[in-house]
């Protein structure tokens, strides 16, 4: 007999007026719990105070690990924006069992997501109508929450031009000057151009 029928059979051989003192109290009883009172409460006639316990359920906020990941995701936006620290959200969601970095990392890859597939619909020289409803379909964005993004994705693209220009001038002189003084270009400068190529492709793709 486990943990919990063991409180179930307690339950039973509890008198009526022990079974409402608990019940007076269902913060501090375990959540799968409380289904097995009410059913003992409503075995004895006490279907107010069973009732009860399900308002209680209802109203009662949830915890880290019934939240979905983007309740989640929103919870935390919300403790930064209230000003309290990252540290101090990532402690309290620890001691919960809950990683804040996956959590952050899924939001990413959603994010990384409609931006890659916005900019395909690009691509193809579809309309900004043929784009909302698009997106719209896809992820169930409003044409404001499409805005936004087709904003942030510009923002992006520039970033990416910016960084890809950066990186293949920079390598290019510095392969220049240590070609011409007899040196060698390494695997390492040669990505490093492959990178900034590749940028510059993204943000000319992402700003389209």
């Amino acid at each position: 007999m486990d943990n919990i029928d063991l409180i179930i059979e307690n339950y039973r051989q509890l008198s009526t007026n022990e079974l409402l003192s608990i019940a007076k109290n269902p913060a501090e009883l375990r959540i799968d719990i409380i289904p097995h009172l009410q059913s003992e409460l409503f075995n004895r006639n006490k279907k107010e105070e069973a009732l009860l316990l399900s308002e209680f359920l209802i109203k009662r906020p949830k915890t880290y690990a019934e939240l979905t990941k983007d309740e989640l995701s929103e919870n935390i936006k919300e403790r930064i924006d209230s000003g309290e620290s990252l540290e101090s959200i990532k402690l309290d969601l620890k001691e919960n069992g809950v990683n804040m970095l996956d959590i952050l990392s899924n939001e990413a890859q959603i994010q990384n997501k409609t931006f890659d597939y916005l900019a395909s619909l690009k691509s193809e020289g579809l309309d900004d109508a043929e784009i909302d409803e698009k997106m719209k379909s896809t992820f169930s964005l409003t044409e404001n929450e499409t805005d936004v993004l087709k904003r942030q994705l510009k923002a992006k693209g520039k970033q990416n031009l910016i960084i890809g220009y950066s990186l293949v001038i920079v390598m290019g002189i510095l392969t220049i000057v240590s070609l011409s003084m007899g040196g060698y270009v390494g695997i390492g400068g040669i990505l490093a151009i492959g990178i900034g190529i590749w940028r510059i492709s993204e943000g000319y793709r992402q700003t389209k």
